[in-house]
């Protein structure tokens, strides 16, 4: 390549670097000063030359990002318009600034079975958000880069009123209008209710306890000294994990982990632990359906087309909450 066609390249690559770690457009000018301070510093004139060469004003990086926009939304619209199918996946949030925004992600689907997943769009909902102005931001997005719902074969929500009312919700209002697609609820979400059902509360509230005896914050001594223990006795794990009640299939791996160190923990502690007996079959049940959702959780986004046999899991993971 020439040289300005190499300036134009390496100022579409800034303005993108920019773009994605949100800053200001005029810091166009401090990166191009610093670029040429460093290759100044390695003695590297021929640099210097070209850097100079590369034009990173804030007039010139807006329309480069626009660019760089409109040839994403340029390949998305030509995946979905190729596609033998999509699937659509919509969750309703709130921002800092307290509007609420519809973010629509889409599964992909070729003719030869090749899998996308992209964000496809952020729709702001100033006014409301009820069922009806989910359903226009989400017909305005389609019509825009689809045309139509016919190749789309799932709606997934995340449970909402305003996404699953027979009367006034997105489904009765895709209904009503001619869209015949299957409206499911995520997986996620579905998830944390059987977390509800399934009561670990009790269970993790003593693990938590007695997890944060050994890595509380104040207890850093206490942290080293309990990895030296499982060091000495040459213990299976090093360390024990901490469980976040955020992401609460976390709960998974952190009862593994202290199951497997039940019996090093109460001697570390120089004392038995009679509570932890008690409930060492609740914790083994607990510990059983918790590490089954952590699979099915896992396993929902599937490597291949042959591999979408999600029906027998779901059966064992039933079996599992019978017993």
């Amino acid at each position: 390549m020439s040289i300005p066609q190499q300036s134009l390249a390496a100022s579409y690559a800034v303005s993108l670097e920019i773009a994605r770690s949100k800053k200001c457009f005029s810091d166009g000018e401090l990166i191009k000063r610093c670029v040429i301070e460093m290759a100044r510093a390695f003695n590297n004139e021929t640099a210097v030359e070209s850097f100079k060469t590369v034009s990173l004003p804030r007039p010139t990086i807006n329309p480069r990002v626009k660019s760089i926009d409109s040839q994403i939304q340029g390949n998305l619209k030509a995946l979905q318009n190729s596609c033998r199918f999509y699937s659509l996946c919509l969750d309703e949030s709130t921002d800092i600034s307290d509007v609420s925004q519809l973010l629509i992600f889409a599964k992909i689907i070729q003719h030869d079975f090749s899998i996308n997943e992209e964000l496809l769009n952020v729709a702001p909902l100033h006014s409301s958000c009820k069922g009806t102005d989910i359903f226009n931001a989400l017909n305005q997005h389609v019509n825009e880069f689809i045309g139509n719902f016919d190749k789309c074969s799932a709606i997934v929500s995340d449970g909402a009123p305003a996404m699953i009312r027979t009367k006034q919700g997105l489904r009765a209002i895709l209904k009503e209008n001619g869209v015949k697609c299957n409206m499911l609820h995520c997986i996620i979400h579905q998830e944390n209710l059987c977390g509800k059902v399934i009561k670990l509360s009790s269970t993790m509230k003593t693990v938590t306890k007695i997890i944060n005896m050994i890595r509380d914050g104040n207890k850093a001594l206490s942290h080293c000294k309990f990895q030296s223990f499982l060091e000495e006795i040459n213990a299976t794990y090093g360390d024990i994990n901490l469980y976040s009640e955020i992401r609460w299939l976390s709960a998974g791996k952190t009862l593994q982990r202290f199951f497997s160190l039940r019996k090093e923990i109460p001697i570390f502690f120089r004392k038995g632990s009679k509570r932890f007996g008690r409930n060492a079959i609740a914790q083994t049940f607990n510990l059983s359906i918790v590490k089954a959702l952590q699979y099915l959780r896992e396993t929902k986004y599937f490597p291949s087309f042959e591999d979408c046999k999600p029906t027998g899991q779901f059966i064992i993971f039933m079996n599992k909450v019978l017993i």
